[in-house]
């Protein structure tokens, strides 16, 4: 498939879990979309649908792989791919089963700056798309938007799984956080 073709497929989202993955997801709908895809809220029209998932407990897991499910059945009409992106990558070997029969693409939250090439390799196309670090497309109301000043945690309390999933604590460069609260204030962000 040329590049031109891939670039016609409408790509829908759903967003699970915390603000953290909201920021991680509100980054690949905006570089999705510089890269010349059409995104759409309607999971009926997508070619591809993205699910952003959260694992930090049990429920979350299940509710990720019950949405999975759901999505799965919309293989039968418009929908050709299923990504799934965020914390749910962490337990890949976990839902191997279920994760390699219905998503066509696991991504970890280390690779979702390459997000835009993955699809494009979905349809064995070559990208040369540069990820912008600092890109949003705000899913919160205008006014409000969240930061997101460090990953991960060095902490290893016995009843959190972040520093499993999201790996060790590390700060953003100040003058990247400073780069984007300028943006975010540019669109209009008060809080």
């Amino acid at each position: 498939m040329t590049k031109e073709e891939v670039l016609k497929k409408k790509i829908g989202f759903i967003a699970l879990g915390c603000d953290k993955n909201r920021v991680d997801l509100e980054g690949m709908i905006a570089n999705i979309s510089n890269a010349g895809f059409e995104i759409t809220a309607d999971e009926n029209e997508a070619n591809i649908i993205i699910l952003n998932t959260c694992a930090f407990l049990q429920a979350s897991r299940d509710e990720a792989l019950g949405e999975l499910n759901t999505i799965f059945e919309l293989k039968k009409g418009n929908l050709e791919k299923i990504i799934v992106t965020g914390c749910l990558s962490r337990y890949k070997e976990m839902y191997k089963d279920i994760l390699e029969s219905k998503a066509d693409l696991v991504v970890p939250i280390t690779q979702n700056k390459d997000i835009v090439a993955l699809i494009f390799s979905l349809y064995g196309a070559e990208c040369d798309f540069c990820f912008d670090e600092i890109a949003r497309i705000l899913t919160t109301p205008n006014h409000i938007a969240y930061l997101k000043i460090a990953e991960g945690c060095n902490n290893r309390c016995a009843y959190c799984a972040i520093p499993n999933i999201r790996g060790k604590y590390v700060s953003r460069p100040m003058q990247s956080l400073i780069e984007e609260a300028t943006m975010l204030a540019g669109m209009g962000v008060k809080e």
